[in-house]
């Protein structure tokens, strides 16, 4: 009767371990990635990427990086080079997270916001409201870390 139950208890323990395991592989966190899904190229900007996250309702943490990849891409290409060059020194890994986005079909020469949304709604199923969204919180990350005409110039290459 004692092999029975040991072999009843294994049989339970394993199949809890498997649906943690099922669990963890499919994402299902609360609707949030797990931190460490980052990339090593932005790694140094998990601390702005789980700002946006927590900004931004139901916005993943996949999600946030991408989409402040992409916001800082386009703003590289509309922006002069020393003041987004000030950006990148202010807000650690803002290049890893550009390369991230390019590297997952973000076009390296977006012509404005709208390239941005339409990127975010195909890859990441980033609603038009979320990505509003993430635009103002990654605006303010920005205007906290700059100076203010750097601040001004980043919010009109987002426009």
């Amino acid at each position: 009767m004692s092999r029975n139950w040991r072999s009843q208890g294994l049989a339970r323990s394993g199949l809890a371990l498997m649906i943690v395991f099922a669990v963890l592989q499919s994402g299902a966190c609360g609707g949030k990635s797990p931190p460490n899904t980052v990339p090593s190229a932005a790694v140094a900007a998990e601390p702005l990427l789980t700002s946006l996250t927590n900004a931004v309702p139901g916005l993943s943490h996949t999600q946030s990086m991408l989409g402040a990849g992409a916001l800082f891409g386009l703003a590289k290409t509309k922006m002069p080079s020393d003041q987004f060059g000030q950006i990148s020194k202010a807000i650690p890994g803002t290049d890893g997270l550009v390369n991230e986005a390019v590297h997952e079909g973000f076009t390296r020469t977006p012509a404005g916001l709208s390239d941005v949304t339409e990127f975010l709604a195909k890859k990441e199923a980033v609603t038009p409201t979320q990505a509003s969204q993430l635009t103002a919180a990654l605006d303010s990350a920005v205007q906290s870390n700059v100076p203010a005409d750097v601040a001004s110039s980043f919010r009109a290459a987002l426009q």
